[in-house]
């Protein structure tokens, strides 16, 4: 009996095609499950000390409980959560979950935090905030149209977003209107300028520009003390607040 070669071929090429269709959906079916199941558990899990606390997912999961202690991991118990799971906690821990889908595929490692009961005290009132801040914040570094000389940038590559401005000519600067003033008492000519940048003091040397309005500006945007008012929502007993 004779058997044509491309009859053949083709014939092990469906299969193969056939097969690699099957092996992809069923892999696609998987990973697609796996990822529903996984979002089903959160990283962390809150229970209040001295509780029941029962969970119902029907899903084909199981879990090992574990804590660790002295650096010894401790297996406390095991859980099946295709069907309702309940959580009888005692005092204040950490605890970890192990799961697993269908018994064997790993799927990710819950941590259990077994806290103390807690109470907060609903307020809405409202308070003042007032924030006093050491010397004036630069915010941002600006050209000036000067009344000579064009577009100038007298701080560029000086003074930079962020630092803060201590004090001009050994003067200590606490307001913007202080700053202008003494800027503008210059006249013109350098003004040594002490900045606080990322926690370290250091010196430096600008010359005052003056504008069409014939001011004198060091082309900064800078802000002083800050100052509102906000809304205490809730004081818990340990005098924590959320604003």
């Amino acid at each position: 009996m004779l058997i044509n070669k491309n009859t053949f071929s083709n014939k092990l090429l469906n299969k193969y095609i056939y097969w690699s269709g099957i092996i992809t959906l069923l892999f696609i079916l998987i990973t697609s499950y796996v990822n529903y199941v996984n979002k089903h558990f959160p990283e962390q899990i809150y229970i209040t000390e001295q509780s029941d606390t029962s969970i119902n997912l029907s899903l084909p999961v199981t879990g090992s409980v574990h804590n660790t202690q002295n650096g010894t991991n401790n297996s406390l118990a095991n859980a099946d959560f295709s069907r309702e799971v309940t959580f009888i906690t005692g005092s204040p821990g950490s605890y970890h979950i192990d799961l697993h889908l269908f018994g064997f595929l790993f799927l990710k490692t819950v941590n259990v935090n077994v806290v103390d009961e807690k109470y907060v005290y609903p307020c809405g009132f409202q308070a003042g905030l007032y924030l006093k801040s050491s010397g004036i914040l630069v915010v941002k570094t600006d050209s000036i149209e000067s009344k000579s000389s064009g577009t100038i940038t007298p701080c560029e590559n000086i003074i930079t977003k962020g630092d803060y401005i201590l004090k001009i000519n050994d003067e200590e600067i606490n307001s913007k209107k202080q700053l202008s003033c003494k800027v503008n008492e210059c006249a013109g000519e350098k003004l040594n300028i002490e900045l606080l940048r990322n926690d370290e003091i250091i010196n430096v040397t600008v010359t005052p520009v003056e504008d069409k309005n014939s001011e004198y500006k060091l082309g900064l945007w800078v802000k002083d003390d800050a100052q509102g008012i906000g809304t205490i929502t809730y004081i818990d007993t340990d005098y924590n607040y959320a604003a």
